[in-house]
């Protein structure tokens, strides 16, 4: 028998199909990566998915993850379209090329890094100066590719690449939508390219500005709704915006049906 509680949350999650029920899967450093840049990508195995958490190390402490990336460019026919996609995938006898110079290594925790073999992102994807690079992409996988990171709607993971030009983000949460609990805490957390006028609001509140590269503040989720939440930036008098929403469900009691 179910409750009338437990009906209502199907009908809500269903309703929300297009939520980001993740965390912060990957980030990088720099934070706003152009393709000219050397960077550092993290991934958070415990996140999306989470599928990767059943996978097994070859000895304590080893690497295990592997990426497998290509990139969205300018030249991409769609934004699935992925291009200069690095390994092949594991089959057929290949696993010395589909695991050459891609495995992730673990940093502390779930997390694992991926330093691209300390080339620039141009360099490491082979894309030249007629094209632009928008998003990396990637899934994770084990060494045969029995085991796939994911989103937690099984989609592929992006991650978009700078231009160069002024830019704010909002870092946490990631994601145009995400779904909390009642109750809980967030730290909402937004960073800009270079030193700004940065702002956070919240259903049009300021609840935080300075004159900074980031800003942050702890939003106690105390009722059920959804929290808009937007950074703005401005300097030299050009702007940047970045919004999410958070979803709160209400934590009623259970209450049965006949």
């Amino acid at each position: 028998m179910k409750t009338f509680f437990q009906l209502a949350l199907g009908a809500c999650l269903t309703s929300m199909v297009g939520l980001d029920l993740n965390a912060q899967i990957v980030w990088t450093e720099p934070a706003f990566p152009t393709a000219d840049d050397q960077v550092t990508l993290y991934y958070d195995i415990a996140e999306g998915n989470g599928a990767l958490l059943s996978a097994n190390p070859p000895f304590p402490g080893g690497p295990f993850v592997y990426a497998h990336t290509g990139v969205i460019t300018s030249q991409s026919a769609s934004p699935a379209d992925w291009q200069h996609v690095q390994n092949p995938w594991p089959g057929n006898g290949n696993l010395s090329e589909a695991n050459n110079g891609n495995v992730l290594i673990p940093v502390e925790g779930t997390v694992h890094s991926f330093d691209f073999g300390g080339l620039t992102l141009a360099e490491y994807y082979g894309v030249g100066a007629g094209e632009t690079i928008e998003q990396l992409a990637f899934v994770f996988r084990n060494a045969n590719g029995s085991i796939v990171g994911k989103t937690s709607d099984e989609g592929d993971i992006f991650y978009n690449v700078s231009d160069g030009s002024f830019e704010v983000a909002l870092t946490s949460p990631s994601g145009s939508s995400v779904l909390e609990t009642l109750g809980n805490t967030v730290t909402l957390q937004a960073q800009a390219t270079q030193p700004c006028d940065l702002t956070l609001h919240v259903n049009g509140e300021l609840v935080a500005s300075g004159m900074d590269t980031s800003l942050s503040h702890d939003l106690v989720l105390d009722s059920a709704g959804d929290y808009n939440v937007t950074t703005t930036g401005m300097v030299d008098g050009s702007s940047s915006t970045d919004e999410a929403v958070v979803v709160v469900l209400p934590d009623a009691p259970p209450v049965t049906t006949p």
